[in-house]
């Protein structure tokens, strides 16, 4: 039976192999975008901690432009509980500050989001928060870190791992935001198949050099996966993953801002935000494109709706956006009147631009009253996917400059929703 003997000879062999490489004894030569040459095992030559450091992280060569907590109130995504922990309980950070917790995980590869107790000041750091399937607690609250990186156009591009420092900066090509532990797959279709064994700056450069490319999913533990990929969603609406990371190039699908209806005022405590992240009425974003219209409650004089409005560009055919209704109604508000009689949480009105008598209205859970074309009824705390076709407003009124207008209707009631992803779909020329 020599054959065992043989193989923990020959094991330990390369072992020491290995450790003679990692001291600078041997030499070797490495191909283009980390290949190597055959008959010669990789290595890294590092002259300092400092400078090892910067080469093992996955994020060597990116310029990291920020990074931006979600807040997820009373939220706890410990291990199987929605997350996944860097470090154990006994070894989390305790009696800190929520600012220190969220340097530490910034300063953290593995991390993408933490819990943090505000009573005890317990801090602890994951690979990955999954908000959705997380519990709720009034000890913890969680924020899922969303970190934006500029990959950088260099006078000559760096050929491996070992050699990223090599290149020189000249201009910043494109940006990417990054959301842990999550896989776009169900919803994206698949640009150019995954290679394996790429950093995450020759994975999205990669990306930037296909003009097809707009996303990417990486992952970052085992075979540093990279599949090139494009139409992705929000990641925070991706399925879950615990192996990818979504990298999302930002859209520039609507960038006209928004103007608010008067009522916003007038009917004191209603607002409009936007961005806005978080979790409310079980609808969870993180999302920099999702808004919140809220209607407080007010006397009739003083409002019964709130909206908010854009133009609509020439040429559109239809609007695309989702929904979420977080609550409607006069329930759990003294001074309304009960139930959620004479209220909408959602229309969506298109309007002419110079005549607002003009317009036509989708309205949802519409009850009692509402100058309504079409009603829907849908389920609350739910997210909705719905499209709007123009041509509804132009069989009425014919082709002229409209106006996209969202409002939550609550006379002397109140109302709260959430819209994410306004997108304005063109194929007709102009």
């Amino acid at each position: 039976m020599s054959f065992p003997r043989t193989f923990v000879v020959t094991c330990l062999a390369s072992l020491a192999v290995a450790r003679n490489e990692l001291d600078g004894q041997k030499s070797i030569s490495v191909g283009a975008f980390g290949e190597v040459e055959p008959n010669v095992v990789r290595r890294v030559q590092v002259k300092s901690e400092a400078q090892r450091s910067e080469l093992v992280s996955p994020f060597a060569w990116l310029l990291r432009t920020g990074n931006r907590f979600a807040f997820h109130r009373g939220l706890n995504c410990s291990d199987g509980k929605g997350g996944k922990e860097i470090e154990s309980l006994a070894e989390a950070l305790t009696h800190t500050s929520l600012v220190e917790c969220q340097k530490s995980c910034s300063h953290d590869n593995q991390c993408t989001c933490i819990t943090y107790a505000p009573l005890s000041g317990m801090c602890t750091k994951h690979q990955y928060c999954h908000p959705e399937n997380c519990v709720s607690s009034p000890l913890f609250d969680t924020y899922v870190m969303h970190s934006a990186f500029k990959v950088p156009r260099a006078e000559s591009a760096p050929t491996s791992s070992a050699s990223l420092g090599a290149a020189t900066v000249s201009t910043e090509r494109s940006s990417f935001e990054r959301s842990g532990g999550r896989d776009c797959s169900n919803t994206a279709h698949v640009v150019d198949s995954g290679v394996s064994d790429l950093s995450v700056f020759q994975c999205l450069n990669r990306c930037t050099q296909n003009a097809n490319c707009t996303c990417v999913k990486y992952e970052r533990y085992y075979q540093s996966e990279c599949v090139l990929m494009a139409n992705c969603q929000v990641p925070t609406f991706c399925s879950r993953s615990n192996r990818y990371d979504m990298y999302v190039a930002p859209t520039t699908t609507t960038t006209t801002t928004w103007s608010t209806s008067s009522t916003m005022t007038s009917c004191v405590g209603s607002s409009f935000q936007s961005p806005w992240t978080g979790t409310e009425g079980g609808l969870t974003t993180a999302g920099g494109n999702t808004m919140r219209l809220h209607k407080a409650y007010c006397p009739k004089p003083n409002g019964i709706d709130v909206s908010v409005e854009q133009a609509v560009p020439s040429g559109t055919d239809s609007i695309g956006l989702s929904f979420g209704v977080v609550q409607i109604g006069g329930d759990n508000c003294p001074q309304c009147h009960g139930g959620n009689h004479w209220s909408s949480p959602l229309w969506v009105t298109l309007v002419n631009s110079k005549d607002t008598s003009k317009f036509f209205r989708w309205c949802f859970n519409r009850r009692n009253w509402g100058a309504c074309d079409e009603t829907e009824e849908v389920p609350v705390g739910q997210w909705h996917t719905r499209e709007f076709s123009v041509s509804k407003f132009e069989q009425k009124f014919g082709h002229t400059d409209m106006t996209l207008r969202l409002g939550v209707y609550a006379d002397q009631r109140t109302g709260t929703t959430l819209v994410r992803d306004v997108t304005y779909k063109k194929s007709r020329r102009v």
